[in-house]
Formats: C-alpha cells, sequence, structure tokens
C-alpha cells in the first residue's frame, strides 16, 4: 500500500468529523464506545470498510451507517487509519513530520 499525505489529510478529515467520537482521537480507542480500528480485521479491507459505513452491514452491532460518504472519502479514511497503523508500529513518521504530498510506503 502506497500512502500518499495528502490522502492521510483528507482521511483524518474524514475521520475526525464522522468516527472520532466513538473510536477516540489520533484512531487510539481508549475508553470509548467503539474498537481500536488500527487493528480492527474491518478497516483492514477497503470494500469491507465500505459495507459497513456506506452499506450499514454492522447496523446490528450498534455501527452506524454514514450513506452520505462517498467512495473517495471512504478510500481515504482507509488510507488514514492504515497510516496510523503503521506510526503505531513504528513503521512511519507521523503525519506533522512529513511534507503535505510527500508519498511514503
Amino acid at each position: 500500500l502506497k500512502i500518499v499525505e495528502a490522502d492521510v489529510t483528507e482521511g483524518r478529515d474524514v475521520y475526525n468529523n464522522n468516527c472520532a467520537l466513538c473510536h477516540g482521537v489520533h484512531v487510539v480507542s481508549r475508553d470509548t464506545a467503539g474498537p481500536d480500528l488500527r487493528e480492527s480485521p474491518v478497516a483492514l479491507d477497503r470494500d469491507t470498510l465500505w459495507s459497513v459505513l456506506h452499506d450499514g452491514m454492522l447496523m446490528e452491532h450498534g455501527m452506524p451507517r454514514f450513506e452520505k460518504l462517498t467512495h473517495e472519502q471512504v478510500d481515504k479514511l482507509y488510507i488514514y487509519i492504515r497510516a496510523t497503523a503503521r506510526e503505531a508500529l513504528g513503521l512511519r513518521k507521523p503525519v506533522d513530520h512529513i511534507p503535505a504530498g510527500a508519498p511514503h510506503a
């Protein structure tokens, strides 16, 4: 997965506006209702993430549906979650240390 920092920044905005309340600030779930998405199998697969967010695949388990999110927004969110998972593993520097638009593996 090639991560472009502009996508991470856009994904962070999607996350902060839709996910942070339940899944924690900076995708760190501490004392929040939702699981830590950095470790979630749902968040590791783009198609499954789309199905959960847009189609409401997990509504019966308390996960709300976000049908107004576009494919592009969900894709940027996916990139952001993957980037934060790599940061947690020490495999990449936090977004603040990399110039906007710079690609990062």
